[in-house]
C-alpha cells in the first residue's frame, strides 16, 4: 500500500473508528504514540502534543462517555520481526478496571500505520505485507480484567531502517464501559542484519565549509517510533560509520537503554568528504557543526546531547567539549593524553618511536582512498555508495603523516604540539565532565590524570583513575552513572556520589583485570589529593633509601649508560642500572605525581636518564608501578607551568616539574660537573604492602619499557657515558612521595600477588651493574625526505644481535664476515601501507668481529640490494644496542 492510500486508511480510522463509530477529539496525551507523559521524564519531557497521531494513548476515543464506571484500556507491544518467511506474534493486551460484575463486551479492529507520522524512520505497516489483519470482539466475564489479542506478522528479511508499527483500536463498548487508552501502537523492529546491525539511520551531514561526513545512527532494541531521546555522540577517524560491514569497533553496543547513539567518521576517513588533518581545528568544528545542525533537529531528538568516548574517541570528545556546543549537557571520555609532546611523543625529549609511530602509520592507511573502502571488512563502493566512492577518489594514498614526521624528527616542543594538546584546551571546557585515566595505559600515555586540574574549579566534573592498561575497564558504570545523572536527571536527585563535589576523584586500588569496579577505593575532592602527606626518600650510599639525608658526603653511585636497553640481546644478562630500596612497615598507599630531585655527575656530553618505581615482594618478584624519562641537557624548568605543593613542610617544593623543552632553554653539560635534574615520575595509584620493598631504580632509558609491554620504545641516541649519582649535604638526591593518610581495607578479593593487579607486569628486579654489559655494540637508522636516498649505518658485531624496524620503506639488513657476504635479512618492509602497523623484531645470526650493516630506503629507486622504496618515508631501524645513526663508524659490506 502506498503512502497516500495508507494515510487516507488510518484517517478513516481516527474520523470513524475502526468499528464505523465517530471519534471525539484526543485529550490529555503526550503527543508521542505509545508513551504517557508521566514517563516522558528526562527524555522528552515538553514536547507538544500531536492529536489525532495514529497509536497516540487517548483518555477519550471512540465513543467513551463522562458517567463510564468502567474503563478498558490497551498497551504498546514491541516484537523483533523476526526472518526466515515465518510469523512472530505481537500481542496486544486489553485490560478493564475495575473489574465487573457482570460481562462487558469490546470490539476491536487493526489499522496500518502511516509512514514518518510517528517521527524519524517510522513506516506504517501494511496489513497483507507486514501482518494479517484481525478484528472481532472480546468478552470480558464478571471479574475479569485482561485479555489478550495477537497479531501475526510477518519475518522477512528486507531492511526496514526505523521499524514499522501498526495499530489495534477499541471501538463500541458495551453498557456503562469507556476508555482510558482505545489505541493500541504495535512496533515492529526491523532485526534484518543488512547493514550489520539493528535499527539503524546512515546518512551524510554537510558541515559549514561544505564537507559532507558520513554519519550513523543506532537506536535502542526498544526503539519507539516518535518517542524522544537524549543522545550519546562520538567520532572515529578509523573506519567508515556508513558502516554495512559490522559495527565499528569500539563503538558501544549497549543500545538498550534511553539513549540514540550517533558517530560520525573524521573528514578524509571512511566515506566521510574532506582531507585528514589529526585534531585540528577544522577536523573538530565539524562536530559541533553536526551536534548543532544536525542531531538536534532530528525527530527522535529532545535536544540532549552527551559526548563520549576512549582513546581516539575520547580525545576528540574532550576537544569538542572545549567548544561548549549549547546542547551538549555531559560528557564522559578517558584513554586521554595531556600533553601532546611530554605525554606521549618525546617523553622527557627522548623520542617515543613505539606505538605513536605505528599509531600515525596506520591511521594514514585506513583513511587512504582504496583502504578506506576495505578496511575491517567495511566496502562501501560494492555496496553502491556513490557519495563513498565520491569522497574518496581524490583522497591521497597516505595521510596524516604530519605528525609522524614530528615523531621521527628530533623537535622541540612546538606550535604543531600545543595545537594539538588537550591541555591547552582544558580551561575551556564549561560543559560537566568525567574523566577516565589508567595509569599505566600503553597506548594514549600516563598524562591523562593530570587535565582533572586544568578544568576549571567551577565546571561539574569526575576523575576515575585507577591501575591497567589501554583497555581497562575502571570506573565504566561510574562513568554511566555520571551520564544518566547529567543527562537524564539534569544533575538533579541522582543516586550515590556521583555529584559530591568533596568525593569528585575516585582512585581503585589492586583491582584484577576487568574488575569493575576494582577492589577497593578512596575518594577526594580534588587531585593531586588534598590530604596527601609528602614524604622525602633519600638516595643513600649502599643504595638504599632513607628518611633521612646524608650527614656527609657519601660515596656516589656509578654506572653507564646504554642507549637502548630491553629486549636487545645482553650477553650478561644484566642492565646498567643503579637501584635504591626502602623496606615498607606498613601499608601505604602513595597516590600522586612524583619528582626525583637528582644530583649527577655526568661524564660526558649528554645522557638520558630514566627512573622506575618497583613494588617488591618477600620472595623477590618484581612488580613495575609507573616511570619517568629526561634528558640531561633539557632539564630546565618552566617554574610557572611546574605544580608546586601549596603547604607544609615541603611548601613550594616543585611535585610536576615542567621543562620547555626549546632550543633557547637547553642547558649543556660540562663533562664532570654537578647537574640537577628534576625528574618527573607519572602519576600512580598503589599500595605497598607491609614487608615489601619500594624501589626506585635509575638506568638509561630501555629500548623497551616492562610496563608499556613493548609499546613504548625509547629511541635514546646519546652514546654510553658514565654518571655518578651524588650523596652530598648539599647536593642530596631524592624522591619525593605522595602518601594518603588513610588506607582502604582491601576485600578478600583484592589482587595482591605480583603481576595480578591490572596493568603491573611482575619479572624479577635485575641485578645492578655498575657498567655497561658487554653486547652493547649496534645502531639506529632513521628514514628521512623522499629524494634522500638510502641511509645506512653499521658496527663490529659481538654476536647475535636483536633487531627492531617500522618504517612504510623497505630495509635490509646484511652480515659480512673477512669481506664476504654471509647473512642477509632481506625485504624487511616493516609496514606496507595499510597493513597495522605494528614494528617487526628478530634476531640478527653472527659471529664476533663479523660486520652488521642495516640500511632503510629512503626514496622512490630501489636501493643497493635490489628492494624498491616507497615514497613518504618515516621510520627507523635498530640493531643491537642502538646508539646515533652515523655516529658510529660505518664499516659497510663490500
Amino acid at each position: 500500500m502506498g503512502t497516500f492510500a495508507r494515510f487516507i486508511a488510518v484517517l478513516a480510522v481516527l474520523v470513524f473508528g475502526a468499528c464505523g463509530n465517530p471519534s471525539p477529539p484526543v485529550t490529555g496525551a503526550s503527543g508521542e504514540p505509545g508513551r504517557d507523559a508521566s514517563t516522558a521524564t528526562g527524555i522528552d519531557a515538553g514536547q507538544p502534543a500531536d492529536a489525532g497521531a495514529p497509536g497516540q494513548d487517548a483518555s477519550a476515543v471512540c465513543g467513551a462517555g463522562g458517567d463510564a464506571g468502567y474503563l478498558f484500556s490497551i498497551d504498546d507491544p514491541r516484537v523483533k520481526e523476526g526472518s526466515g518467511g515465518g510469523l512472530t506474534a505481537l500481542t496486544f493486551t486489553v485490560t478493564l478496571a475495575p473489574a465487573a460484575p457482570f460481562a462487558l463486551t469490546v470490539d476491536y479492529a487493526t489499522a496500518d500505520g502511516v509512514d514518518g507520522a510517528a517521527g524519524l524512520g517510522g513506516a506504517g505497516a501494511t496489513a497483507g505485507v507486514d501482518y494479517t489483519a484481525v478484528s472481532g470482539r472480546l468478552t470480558f466475564a464478571a471479574g475479569v480484567t485482561s485479555q489478550a489479542v495477537t497479531v501475526q506478522v510477518a519475518a522477512d528479511e528486507v531492511d526496514e531502517t526505523g521499524g514499522e508499527y501498526l495499530t489495534l483500536d477499541l471501538c463500541n463498548p458495551s453498557g456503562n464501559a469507556g476508555f482510558a487508552d482505545a489505541v493500541g501502537q504495535g512496533s515492529i523492529i526491523d532485526d534484518d542484519p543488512v547493514d550489520g546491525t539493528l535499527n539503524v539511520q546512515r546518512t551524510y551531514v554537510q558541515v559549514t565549509d561544505g564537507v559532507k561526513l558520513a554519519v550513523i545512527a543506532l537506536f535502542p532494541d526498544d526503539y519507539q517510533v516518535g518517542r524522544r531521546y537524549p543522545t550519546k555522540y562520538q567520532t572515529s577517524g578509523y573506519a567508515n560509520s556508513i558502516y554495512p560491514g559490522g559495527w565499528p569497533p569500539g563503538f558501544p553496543r549497549d543500545q538498550d537503554d534511553s539513549y540514540v547513539r550517533v558517530e560520525v567518521s573524521a573528514r578524509g576517513t571512511g566515506c566521510s568528504g574532506g582531507t585528514y588533518d589529526l585534531w585540528s581545528v577544522r577536523d573538530i568544528q565539524d562536530h559541533y557543526d553536526v551536534i548543532e545542525s544536525w542531531v538536534v533537529a532530528q525527530p527522535w531528538s529532545n535536544q540532549r546531547v552527551a559526548v563520549v568516548g576512549f582513546s581516539y574517541w575520547g580525545n576528540m570528545g574532550f576537544r569538542i567539549a572545549a567548544l561548549n556546543p549549547p546542547h551538549v549537557n555531559a560528557v564522559a571520555v578517558g584513554g586521554l593524553i595531556d600533553d601532546l609532546y611530554r605525554g606521549a611523543v618525546h617523553l622527557g625529549h627522548v623520542t617515543n618511536a613505539g606505538f605513536p609511530v605505528g599509531w600515525l602509520a596506520g591511521i594514514g592507511g585506513k583513511t587512504s582512498g582504496a583502504l578506506a573502502m576495505t578496511y575491517r571488512g567495511n566496502d562501501e563502493l560494492a555496496a553502491g555508495n556513490p557519495a563513498c566512492r565520491d569522497h574518496t577518489a581524490g583522497r591521497p594514498p597516505t595521510v596524516g603523516y604530519a605528525l609522524l614526521e614530528q615523531v621521527l624528527t628530533d623537535v622541540d616542543d612546538n606550535p604543531y604540539f600545543r595545537t594539538h594538546s588537550l591541555a591547552t584546551y582544558a580551561p575551556n571546557i564549561r560543559v560537566p565532565i568525567h574523566l577516565r585515566h589508567m595509569y599505566q595505559d600503553e597506548q594514549t600515555g600516563p598524562s591523562g590524570a593530570l587535565l582533572f586540574e586544568r578544568i576549571p574549579t567551577s565546571t561539574p566534573k569526575r576523575l576515575v583513575l585507577a591501575n591497567g592498561r589501554h583497555a581497562g575497564r575502571a570506573g565504566v558504570s561510574d562513568s554511566d552513572a555520571w551520564l544518566d545523572c547529567w543527562m537524564l536527571k539534569s544533575g538533579e536527585g541522582c543516586p550515590g556520589d556521583i555529584t559530591d563535589a568533596g568525593k569528585r576523584v575516585r582512585l581503585y586500588l589492586e583491582s584484577a583485570p576487568g574488575a569493575n569496579p576494582p577492589a577497593a577505593s578512596a575518594a577526594a575532592a580534588d587531585y593531586p589529593l588534598p590530604g596527601t602527606v609528602w614524604q622525602a626518600l633519600y638516595l643513600r650510599a649502599g643504595k638504599a633509601l632513607s628518611v633521612t639525608p646524608p650527614a656527609s658526603d657519601e660515596a656516589a653511585d656509578v654506572f653507564a649508560t646504554e642507549t637502548g636497553g630491553e629486549p636487545f640481546t645482553r650477553l650478561t644478562g644484566t642492565h646498567a642500572s643503579v637501584s635504591y630500596a626502602f623496606p615498607v612497615g606498613a601499608d601505604t598507599v602513595v597516590a600522586g605525581p612524583l619528582v626525583l630531585d637528582l644530583y649527577a655527575n655526568i661524564l660526558g656530553a649528554d645522557a638520558d636518564l630514566f627512573v622506575e618505581i618497583v613494588d617488591q615482594f618477600p620472595d623477590g618478584a618484581a612488580q613495575y608501578v609507573q616511570s619517568g624519562v629526561l634528558r640531561g641537557t633539557e632539564r630546565a624548568l618552566d617554574l610557572a607551568l611546574s605544580k608546586t605543593i601549596a603547604t607544609g613542610a615541603f611548601a613550594g617544593e616543585i611535585i610536576q616539574p615542567h621543562h620547555p623543552h626549546a632550543a633557547s632553554a637547553v642547558l649543556p653539560v660540562s663533562s664532570g660537573a654537578t647537574v640537577r635534574m628534576q625528574i618527573g615520575v607519572w602519576p600512580l595509584g598503589h599500595v605497598f604492602r607491609a614487608g615489601h620493598q619500594f624501589v626506585v631504580r635509575v638506568s638509561s632509558p630501555p629500548f623497551s619499557d616492562r610496563i608499556t609491554g613493548g609499546s613504548y620504545q625509547y629511541a635514546s641516541e646519546l652514546p654510553s657515558v658514565k654518571v655518578e649519582l651524588l650523596h652530598r649535604p648539599g647536593s642530596a638526591s631524592r624522591l619525593l612521595v605522595p602518601t594518603q593518610p588513610a588506607v582502604p581495607a582491601p576485600p578478600a578479593s583484592a589482587s595482591s600477588g605480583c603481576g595480578q593487579s591490572d596493568g603491573l607486569p611482575c619479572a624479577t628486579l635485575p641485578p645492578d651493574e655498575g657498567t655497561a654489559s658487554t653486547g652493547t655494540a649496534g645502531c639506529l637508522v632513521k628514514g628521512g625526505e623522499p629524494g634522500t636516498g638510502s641511509r645506512s649505518c653499521s658496527f663490529v658485531a659481538t654476536g647475535n644481535h636483536d633487531f627492531v624496524g617500522y618504517s612504510p620503506n623497505a630495509a635490509s639488513i646484511r652480515v659480512c664476515r673477512a669481506g664476504v657476504e654471509v647473512g642477509l635479512v632481506s625485504k624487511l618492509r616493516v609496514l606496507d601501507q595499510g597493513s597495522a602497523g605494528q614494528a617487526v623484531r628478530g634476531v640478527v645470526t653472527a659471529a664476533p668481529g663479523d660486520t652488521i650493516e642495516a640500511r632503510l630506503v629512503a626514496n622512490d629507486a630501489p636501493d643497493s640490494f635490489g628492494r624498491g622504496g616507497r615514497p613518504g618515508t618515516w621510520g627507523y631501524l635498530a640493531v643491537g644496542n642502538p646508539s646515533a645513526g652515523g655516529v658510529v663508524p660505518t664499516v659497510p659490506c663490500p
